[in-house]
């Protein structure tokens, strides 16, 4: 038995295999792990702001709550009130009876006009606050030297005589703390004015709250890749800092303006949002980071409140998901590694017995040894593929040999053809070195090793006869027609000088038993050199190109092409040459040659070369230059016409 040779690769199929099924594996898993960090991030990121709506609809509430109960004690403490009026040393009970049934209340006080109480002096405002540990502290604020009359909050009463609440403040001398105050003005019987009671509510509370809602925030989250942690602040309806975990911010700062600082415009836009009572979310950028702001109006009081949380921070349990999908991809997709190695190394093994067998026939040995399969699948189609495949060559073989003698013999009669044909073409040039009144140059390039185009030329009687054609098709039926249509332009020409007559005579001669219906565009002209005179005719041909002073097309007369219809009547045209005029003929293989994206090459083009050539140039220049720039157009591109 003949020893099997054995074949050295450098990447095994079983490797390539096992590697393309581990890359689309990783394609997958990684497409997937995706999939599920960009949907867990979008939930978490629709959640976190139904959460932190919820949070902020939950104060929103509260703070309404709170502020409906002062409004309501007010109403319902009003009788009393009046009542102490009428008694001066009794406001103090009434204001600390109000005090100590309504434990929102931190402290309430009675002003009066200028000189209501003459034995109470010019001003006169009594004031019960609740301090640490629940005691109350009676005193007269107007005594410690408050000009209340000028305050925002008694100014208000008593100019707008409707209750009403104040903007947040701090109060040093009464309750010694941030306020906001509910206003009710003091009627007497005539419906004037005689003073005002005000209501007074701790922010503190509400402060508590936030920084509650901060601290819960920041423990169920990490801040962001800075430290930075979330925060919650209520900015009233001009954007003044109501509440803010920053000290000294609290109605000091504008968050309007701050944003107005910074480069950022979305901060801008929030804060008009804000101040408009609207509800959204907005993401910003600043140096810290960035972080998400969801905002939210309390509707009672026209404030509005902003939690601000770091992008990291709510993204935070996404991007663990993600690693630990991606991770656990990765360790899945190192076992099925080594599984996928094992199992398609064990099935490719065969396939490197049937690559030595292979080649081992490569080498011309068509006798070599197939393994064997016996397995009823892709493998045993394989050997029995091979097995006809060994027969199949022996039989090829044999008929190789023959082919190949008859295709050299097919290929040396081209080799004769093309030299017959090219044999009927005008080679040499100059073809007229004696004479200097005409320079003719000619080139034909087959698009095979025979073509269908045509150019002759000739003087007679000191006429210079010439033609150019082109056969409707190629190779050899093609070089046949064109060597009849050479032939009788010669034949005709040669005792007749009418260019119409010639291709009249031609056409009816070519109709005639055209049964391949082959037919020929043509273009005769007969040149009377001492005159200049040009006669020609066209048949279907291009026209060609008459270079002066400028560059036109020869104006032509519609006619067929030769050898479509016996009997057609040829018209003619005549033009005036002069001295340094130039024709140049071409059929459409310069025209219609194409580059790799299948353009044409274009009259076009040919016009604009010829334009720039010099008015110097030979005959054989010209056509250099022609030639030179078809090359570079179709830039190596298979050509396709002669």
């Amino acid at each position: 038995m003949q020893k099997e040779k054995r074949i050295k690769v450098k990447h095994s199929f079983a490797r390539r295999i096992t590697r393309r099924v581990m890359l689309t594996v990783l394609l997958i898993m990684v497409a997937v792990s995706y999939l599920i960090y960009a949907v867990a991030k979008e939930a978490i990121g629709y959640m976190a702001a139904e959460g932190f709506q919820n949070i902020m609809a939950l104060t929103s509430e509260k703070v309404k709550s709170t502020l409906k109960t002062v409004e309501v004690a007010a109403i319902n403490v009003k009788p009393e009130i009046y009542e102490s009026i009428k008694h001066p040393d009794s406001v103090y009970t009434t204001l600390q009876h109000v005090v100590e049934n309504n434990p929102t209340l931190v402290g309430v006080a009675m002003a009066f006009q200028p000189d209501y109480y003459p034995q109470k002096g010019h001003s006169y405002e009594p004031y019960v606050a609740r301090r640490d540990g629940g005691v109350l502290e009676k005193m007269e604020l107007a005594s410690l030297g408050r000009d209340y009359h000028t305050s925002a909050w008694y100014m208000k009463a008593v100019s707008t005589k409707e209750n009403g609440w104040t903007e947040p403040y701090y109060d040093k001398n009464g309750a010694r703390m941030m306020l906001c105050s509910y206003t009710m003005p003091l009627f007497n019987d005539s419906k004037e004015v005689i003073g005002a009671c005000c209501f007074d509510v701790s922010l503190e509370w509400l402060q508590k709250q936030l920084a509650e809602i901060d601290r819960k925030n920041n423990e169920s989250m990490l801040g962001d890749m800075h430290g930075n942690e979330s925060y919650s602040f209520i900015i009233s309806n001009n954007g003044t800092y109501i509440i803010h975990p920053k000290v000294g911010n609290e109605l000091v700062n504008n968050y309007i303006e701050q944003a107005k600082a910074t480069s950022d415009s979305t901060d801008d836009r929030i804060g008009l949002s804000m101040i408009n009572g609207e509800s959204g979310m907005q993401k910003i950028r600043n140096k810290d980071g960035t972080s998400f702001v969801f905002y939210s109006p309390i509707e009672h009081k026209g404030w509005s409140m902003a939690i601000v949380v770091p992008k990291f921070s709510i993204y935070l349990m996404a991007y663990i998901m993600g690693a630990f999908t991606f991770l656990s991809t990765l360790l899945g997709l190192l076992a099925l590694f080594f599984i996928c190695r094992a199992l398609v190394r064990r099935i490719a093994r065969p396939l490197t017995q049937f690559a030595s067998s292979a080649n081992e026939i490569s080498e011309g040995n068509l006798n070599v040894s197939l393994p064997r399969i016996h397995s009823h699948d892709e493998l045993g189609l394989l050997h029995d593929s091979f097995y006809t495949m060994q027969d199949s060559l022996k039989q090829q073989m044999d008929e190789l040999k023959t082919v190949n003698e008859q295709k050299g013999r097919i290929e040396g009669e081209l080799e004769v053809a093309s030299n017959i044909q090219r044999s009927m073409l005008p080679k040499e040039f100059p073809p007229f070195p004696d004479r200097t009144d005409i320079d003719i140059f000619g080139l034909l390039n087959p698009a095979k090793a025979v073509g269908g185009d045509l150019y002759n030329f000739f003087i007679r009687d000191e006429k210079l006869f010439f033609c150019i054609g082109d056969v409707a098709g190629k190779g050899v039926p093609a070089s046949l027609v064109m060597a009849v249509a050479s032939s009788l332009f010669r034949t005709v020409s040669a005792h007749e000088a009418n260019p119409e007559r010639i291709m009249t005579h031609i056409n009816n001669s070519m109709s005639e038993k055209n049964e391949s219906n082959m037919f020929v565009t043509l273009f005769i002209g007969v040149l009377d050199l001492p005159k200049g005179l040009l006669r020609y005719c066209n048949a279907g041909h291009e026209a060609p190109l008459l270079i002066h002073t400028d560059v036109q097309l020869l104006p032509m007369v519609a006619n067929i092409p030769v050898g479509a219809m016996a009997g057609w009547h040829y018209v003619g045209r005549e033009v005036q040459l002069t001295k340094g005029d130039t024709i140049f003929l071409y059929t459409d293989g310069l025209t219609e040659a194409e580059d790799a994206s299948q353009h044409f090459f274009g009259i076009e083009r040919v016009l604009d070369i010829a334009r720039q050539s010099s008015p110097e140039s030979s005959s054989q220049q010209l056509l250099d230059i022609m030639k030179a720039e078809v090359q570079k157009f179709v830039n190596h591109a298979e050509q396709s016409d002669d």
